[in-house]
């Protein structure tokens, strides 16, 4: 199931990173992902991306994608509830995922998921990308629900 946003999270992101180098204004991207992209912009709609780093390096890991409550009112079509967070190698591949109960679970290279047990945010991102450095995220990117 995670691995279906995949190409919707790499699309966001991609027309991110073109928004910020384009002379068109903010508003005309984000008309044009409206339309051309209906099913991106509901699965990314209340969401909240960081760049992954660890300790005091400030190398680009991965991402992590919260999914945040959707305002009152509004019906939630995303695949993942609100609290959900995906975790994200460099090719926005997703390699794992924290529920809202705070359960960890690392997905290998052909999708099957294995269990890292609760934990805090930062110890389940420790394990998920294998290190003992303490993460560090920057935010990059706050979908919205447009339109």
């Amino acid at each position: 199931m995670a691995t279906r946003l995949v190409p919707f999270l790499s699309l966001v992101l991609a027309l991110s990173f073109s928004a910020c180098a384009s002379d068109a204004p903010a508003e005309q991207e984000a008309e044009a992902v409206v339309t051309e992209h209906p099913a991106l912009t509901r699965q990314m709609a209340f969401t909240h991306t960081h760049e992954v780093n660890f300790g005091e390096s400030e190398q680009v890991v991965g991402y992590l994608v919260e999914f945040l409550r959707v305002p009152e009112g509004v019906v939630d079509e995303r695949t993942f509830p609100a609290g959900t967070v995906l975790l994200q190698d460099l090719e926005f591949k997703t390699v794992g995922l924290i529920t809202p109960g705070q359960e960890g679970v690392a997905f290998d290279d052909q999708g099957v998921p294995t269990s890292l047990g609760h934990g805090g945010r930062e110890q389940l991102v420790m394990a998920m990308f294998e290190r003992s450095e303490r993460p560090h995220f920057r935010s990059i990117m706050s979908g919205q629900l447009l339109k």
